[in-house]
């Protein structure tokens, strides 16, 4: 299930899945919403919002990639599409290739 907020560099980034993506405008000229992106990252919103009815490795594909790009933003790295992109399938990969990988990863320390 994806998480409704995450906590990143003391804010709190809402999170929102739903079929809604299109601006008006492109609602206006009759953009096929099938076509269009399944996630948006708004920095200054504090917020991604996911599109309904993904199949579950896409869904986790745009929800990293759009995390991706508030780490981006909050760190000031400047990285382009294609490397958010194509970091978000790696990560993907990654963490599906290990399942304990994440478990690992949120292990309280002392």
């Amino acid at each position: 299930m994806i998480p409704t907020e995450l906590k990143f560099l003391g804010q709190t980034i809402t999170v929102h899945v739903d079929n809604d993506l299109l601006t008006e405008r492109e609602k206006q000229i009759g953009v096929d919403p099938d076509r269009m992106c399944c996630g948006i990252a708004s920095e200054s919103d504090l917020d991604i919002r996911l599109r309904e009815g993904m199949d579950p490795t896409r869904e986790r594909r745009v929800f990293i990639h759009e995390v991706l790009h508030h780490i981006d933003d909050g760190f000031g790295i400047g990285m382009d599409e294609r490397q958010i992109h194509t970091l978000s399938t790696g990560l993907d990969l990654m963490i599906q290739g290990n399942p304990d990988l994440a478990g690992f990863l949120v292990q309280r320390r002392s």
